[in-house]
């Protein structure tokens, strides 16, 4: 009974396998980060690996990986703990005519819009509210330990052209960073990889299509898991700033969207 129990085992992860194709998923993965294959479950390797890679072939050098502080006992730094996704509250109820709308890579799109990167932030401006900005309720605020006045801030922000994150982080528009830049490369990488994956598909090349197929999805993959491992100590580009702009700004736009289809729905309906 107890060899039988392992043969089975062998047998229904050799058809996940067949099915899912995880272990040429994984080494697709790996080949792309240049790490081993063990290394495939640490995902802040193969990025690493993945952006070393990339800036090296243009012509750039990262600087050396930071010294972190011990870890605590469970693991943790005391300084990784960053603001998460928005979860809407839901209201209980039954509901007809539901529908769901899908931002297309939104942490990956967030970061190339604003320019998130280590080498292109500048400061925080101290909490940071865009609302009280506009509408000049603040007389003061504060960047680092310098006090500027709403009217100054906003001289200052129309003249630098520097991008601001939900969370106050500045970032500057001069030249784009090494993190929107290679999520933008995979980002183009993957519409061609798609749109190769649906010519071979419609003209019955199942070899090429399945190929391609692999593809997109490893491009998938390394868009949606960038994001992840910039609030990660163990990540070369780790920064609990960076990271935190990413998903403030994400709940914005997702309760800025939200108010936008209310006000939509009941302009139209009355």
């Amino acid at each position: 009974k107890f060899i039988e129990y392992n043969l089975v085992d062998v047998e229904l992860v050799v058809d996940l396998d067949k099915k899912l194709i995880f272990i040429d998923l994984a080494r697709a993965i790996c080949h792309t980060g240049h790490v081993f294959y063990e290394d495939f479950l640490f995902s802040s390797k193969w990025l690493e690996g993945a952006i070393l890679t990339f800036l090296r072939r243009s012509g750039r050098v990262a600087p050396n990986k930071p010294w972190r502080k011990k870890r605590n006992a469970d693991g943790s730094d005391g300084e990784g703990k960053f603001t998460g996704a928005y979860v809407k509250e839901p209201k209980p109820g039954l509901y007809k005519w539901v529908y769901d709308l899908d931002l297309t890579s939104l942490y990956p799109s967030i970061i190339m819009s604003i320019n998130i990167s280590p080498e292109t932030k500048i400061g925080k401006i101290k909490d940071w509210d865009a609302q009280s900005y506009l509408k000049g309720e603040r007389d003061y605020w504060y960047i680092g330990e310098d006090k500027i006045t709403n009217d100054n801030l906003k001289k200052y922000l129309e003249q630098s052209k520097f991008s601001v994150a939900s969370n106050g982080v500045l970032y500057t528009q001069d030249k784009v960073g090494c993190i929107p830049d290679i999520l933008d490369t995979w980002f183009k990488q993957r519409v061609e990889f798609r749109k190769l994956e649906k010519k071979y598909g419609d003209s019955g090349d199942k070899e090429k299509y399945a190929f391609y197929k692999k593809r997109q999805l490893v491009q998938k993959i390394l868009l949606n898991s960038l994001y992840g491992v910039l609030g990660l100590p163990a990540f070369r580009f780790y920064d609990v700033d960076n990271a935190t702009a990413v998903t403030t700004t994400g709940q914005t736009v997702i309760k800025k969207t939200a108010d936008m289809a209310n006000i939509n729905y009941n302009k139209e309906l009355n």
